[in-house]
């Protein structure tokens, strides 16, 4: 009786430590969820006008939650990004804010912003490794052409343009400067994570 006690309380300790691991665990990737959420707003206002568009660091801080974040807290961090600015705060480029912006010309890039690090999470979500290289290559590719996808269809229907002179005008100019985005980024948290590994699943 006395050992079925025992195993009992050692079972119930078991449970506890695992619960409260798990709880420790999700608070700290909150806690990383929200200083990326201010650290894509500060960002994402460090930018510079060319050829008709905003050219930004936003989408660095969208490659390096997506990089650092496991793929529900980074899509998490990215749409609180996105919700800070539709209710007024001014985190979108050039400090404005409101649904004029996400739903205006140039508004398809940030609406991309949350489908953008999901997938770069998911092919990092073991880490930036070697073995996983052609992965995320190929999920940062995958991100730029949501991007610019989202960006074009949305910039060519105000824009009474056909999707192809979007893409000209949107995309293609930008494509260098997005790629030397990602890189940065990918080593960033390379760097960061042998620093918070402990966040990472």
């Amino acid at each position: 009786m006395l050992l079925s006690t025992r195993n009992f309380k050692n079972s119930v300790d078991n449970s506890v430590y695992i619960w409260y691991n798990v709880f420790m665990k999700n608070i700290k990737l909150l806690t990383l969820a929200g200083v990326m959420t201010a650290l894509t707003a500060v960002l994402a206002n460090l930018s510079v006008p060319f050829a008709g568009i905003v050219l930004t660091l936003g989408v660095y801080g969208v490659f390096l939650t997506g990089f650092l974040l496991p793929p529900r807290f980074a899509v998490l961090s990215v749409a609180a990004y996105i919700i800070l600015g539709l209710v007024g705060a001014p985190v979108f480029a050039g400090f404005q804010a409101g649904f004029g912006v996400l739903f205006g010309p140039t508004g398809g890039f940030l609406i991309a912003y949350p489908f953008m690090t999901l997938a770069v999470s998911i092919g990092a979500k073991n880490g930036i490794k070697g073995k996983t290289a052609l992965r995320i290559a190929l999920s940062v590719l995958l991100a730029l052409s949501l991007c610019y996808l989202f960006g074009s269809v949305q910039y060519s229907f105000w824009a009474n343009t056909d999707i192809f002179t979007a893409l000209k005008l949107t995309a293609i100019p930008f494509i260098p400067f997005d790629i030397g985005k990602a890189v940065l980024a990918a080593f960033t948290s390379k760097a960061m994570l042998k620093i918070t590994a402990y966040v990472k699943t």
